[in-house]
C-alpha cells in the first residue's frame, strides 16, 4: 500500500459551466451561495432579502416594467393589476449590512393630472444636456413622460407619438418603440419629439439594444444594424435574416459588441430546456454558456407559459441570469460564474410575464453586488395580493468582510451565510481510500466557523456499497478560533474521513460558515 495526497488550492476557475468530457481542471467546482475571491479562495455569500413592498389593495397580479440601480438605491417600475390598474416607482435603499432587512421602500404613484400611467416597457435613465441631474423617461399611450429624481413628480414631455411602450437612451437622444414597425427618436434635448421622426421597418419590432457604434433592431424579418446619426445620416443593414433568428433574440442583452440571449419558445423559456445562453457575434450565433443540467431539469417542471428565466447585464458588463427555481447565476469575471439560491422560489406562480428584473447598472452602481426585483406570492404576500421583493447578491468581495463598501457577510446576531461546494472528481490508477482531510481556512476571532468536509466515492469496487447506491462519508464539527491574535487567522483543521469503501475515484464536498477556504488536502491510501 502507498500513500498520496490530492490537493485543491486554487478555486478561481469558478462555477462549472462546461461539458464533463472537457477534462475538468482542479480548480473547477460546483456549489451554491459561494463566491471565489480574486486570489482563489472560497467565501460563503447568501442572498439577502433587502426589502418588501405590497400595494395594499386586492390585485390579480403584477409585472415589473424596469429596474435601475443608481449608487446603492434600486428604482423599480411596477404595474399592478388592480381595479383600476396602476403603476408605482418604488425606491429601495441598500445602506446597511442587512441587520435591519427587509426594509420598507418609498413608493411613488405614477400619475399625471390624476391619470394612472401604466408603465409596461423599458424605462430610460438619461441626463438631458441642459440639466445637471438625470431623470427617468417612460412611455404610455403615445406619450412620453419624465419622472424627476429631484421633485419625485411626473411631467409630460411629448404627446406626438402613436406608440411609445419602450423608451431607451442612444447617444444624446431618446428612442421609443412598441409592437409596431416604427422606431421613433427625439432631438438631442431629449424633450422634443415629432411624429415624423422615425424609421420604419418591414415587420414588427421585437427588441432594440444599444451597442457601441450602432443599434440592433430585432424584428420578425430579422436583425438590423442601424449605424450613424439619427435624423441625419443613417445606414440600416439586415445582418441576420429572419430564417436564422431565434425567438429568444427578442430578449437579447448586449455586452460590448455581442448580443446574448436565451434560446426560448417565445416567452423567455428555454427551448427544450437546454440551459444554453447564446451569443450573436457579428452575424453568427453560437452557444456561449451552459448552466447546470440539474437546474435546467428543475426549471423544466414549471408550468408552460410562465417566464422561467431572465437574462440581463449587471454591473461591470457581467451577465446575470435569474431562474424561477430560485437559482441565480452571475459572472464574477467574464466566463467565470457564481451560483446562488434563494428559498423564495415561487416568483412565477401567478403566470404573468416579467416577474423578475435584474437591476440595470446606472450611475455609481457598485461592482460588489447585484439586485433582483421579483413579484412574489410567498408569505407575507398571497396569490390575491402579491408583493415586490428585492434580493441582493454579493458576488465580488475580496475577503470575509468587504471593507470597501461596508457590506458585511456575517456579524453577531445575524444568521451567517452558509456555502456548499463540490470539488472536481479525482480518479486513480488503483482502488484507493481517503483516510483524512486537511482544510486550511481563514476565520475572524469574533466568529465561530463551522465546516463539514466529506467525500463521495465513485467507481466503487465494494459491491455492497455499490448496491446501496451513492456512498458519502463525512466529518464535521463546529470550530473555535480560540486565542488567535489575528482578525483573519489562518487555521488548519484535520478531519478523520476514514473511508472504508475502496474506489477508483472520489468527489470531495464542503459545507462551511464563517470561514474562507484556502486549501483542501486529502490524504489517501491505495
Amino acid at each position: 500500500m502507498g500513500s498520496f495526497q490530492i490537493t485543491y488550492d486554487d478555486f478561481s476557475g469558478g462555477q462549472y459551466m462546461g461539458n464533463r468530457s472537457n477534462n475538468l481542471p482542479k480548480n473547477t467546482w460546483t456549489g451554491k451561495n459561494v463566491v471565489s475571491t480574486p486570489d482563489g479562495k472560497l467565501m460563503p455569500s447568501e442572498p439577502l432579502e433587502l426589502s418588501r413592498y405590497q400595494k395594499g389593495v386586492t390585485s390579480t397580479g403584477a409585472t415589473i416594467a424596469d429596474h435601475w440601480i443608481l449608487g446603492n438605491k434600486s428604482y423599480v417600475f411596477t404595474r399592478w393589476l388592480t381595479s383600476p390598474n396602476s403603476a408605482t416607482l418604488t425606491v429601495h435603499e441598500d445602506n446597511d449590512d442587512g441587520t435591519t432587512a427587509p426594509n420598507t421602500p418609498t413608493a411613488y404613484p405614477l400619475t399625471y393630472l390624476g391619470l394612472d400611467l401604466l408603465v409596461a416597457g423599458k424605462v430610460a435613465y438619461a441626463q438631458a444636456p441642459a440639466s445637471s441631474f438625470a431623470d427617468f423617461y417612460f412611455g404610455h399611450l403615445g406619450k412620453i413622460y419624465k419622472f424627476s429624481l429631484v421633485t419625485n413628480t411626473v411631467t409630460l414631455v411629448s404627446s406626438a407619438l402613436s406608440d411609445s411602450t419602450n423608451v431607451m437612451l442612444y447617444g444624446y437622444r431618446l428612442i421609443s418603440y412598441s409592437s409596431t414597425k416604427f422606431l421613433y427618436y427625439s432631438n438631442t434635448d431629449m424633450t422634443t419629439w415629432s411624429a415624423s421622426q422615425y424609421y420604419e421597418f418591414n415587420s414588427t419590432i421585437k427588441n432594440v439594444v444599444v451597442r457601441t457604434n450602432d443599434l440592433l433592431v430585432f424584428t420578425d424579418e430579422g436583425v438590423y444594424s442601424v449605424v450613424g446619426v439619427l435624423g441625419s445620416s443613417v445606414t440600416i443593414q439586415l445582418i441576420v435574416p429572419g430564417l436564422n433568428t431565434s425567438l429568444g433574440m427578442k430578449r437579447a442583452v448586449v455586452v460590448n459588441r455581442n448580443a446574448y440571449f436565451i434560446d426560448d419558445a417565445g416567452s423567455g423559456n428555454f427551448s427544450l430546456f437546454s440551459g444554453r445562453i447564446h451569443a450573436l457575434t457579428g452575424s453568427t450565433v453560437q452557444t456561449a454558456y451552459q448552466i447546470l443540467n440539474s437546474d435546467t431539469i428543475e426549471v423544466s417542471k414549471k408550468a408552460t407559459g410562465h417566464t422561467i428565466s431572465h437574462l440581463n447585464v449587471a454591473n461591470s458588463s457581467r451577465l446575470a441570469l435569474q431562474l424561477s427555481n430560485g437559482y441565480f447565476y452571475i459572472e464574477t469575471t467574464p466566463g467565470v460564474w457564481a451560483r446562488f439560491y434563494s428559498s423564495r422560489n415561487n416568483y412565477t406562480t401567478i403566470g404573468a410575464s416579467n416577474q423578475q428584473k435584474i437591476g440595470n447598472p446606472g450611475t455609481q452602481a457598485f461592482d460588489e453586488f447585484c439586485v433582483v426585483a421579483s413579484i412574489s406570492t410567498d408569505s407575507p404576500f398571497s396569490a390575491s395580493d402579491p408583493g415586490l421583493v428585492l434580493t441582493r447578491y454579493i458576488h465580488n468581495t475580496p475577503d470575509i468582510e468587504n471593507v470597501d463598501t461596508g457590506f458585511i457577510t456575517s456579524r453577531p446576531g445575524v444568521t451567517a451565510p452558509t456555502g456548499t461546494v463540490k470539488l472536481s472528481e479525482y480518479w486513480h490508477s488503483k482502488p484507493f481510500t481517503v483516510k483524512e482531510a486537511f482544510v486550511q481556512f481563514y476565520a475572524r476571532t469574533s466568529y465561530t466557523p463551522a465546516i463539514t468536509v466529506g467525500i463521495t466515492p465513485t467507481g466503487i469496487v465494494d459491491l455492497y456499497s455499490s448496491y446501496n447506491g451513492s456512498v458519502s462519508i463525512e466529518a464535521s464539527e463546529p470550530l473555535s478560533v480560540g486565542t488567535a491574535n489575528s482578525n483573519n487567522a489562518l487555521i488548519t483543521q484535520n478531519y478523520r474521513i476514514n473511508n472504508a469503501s475502496k474506489g477508483f475515484g472520489i468527489q470531495p464536498y464542503l459545507t462551511f460558515t464563517n470561514a474562507t477556504i484556502q486549501r483542501v488536502i486529502l490524504n489517501c491510501e491505495d
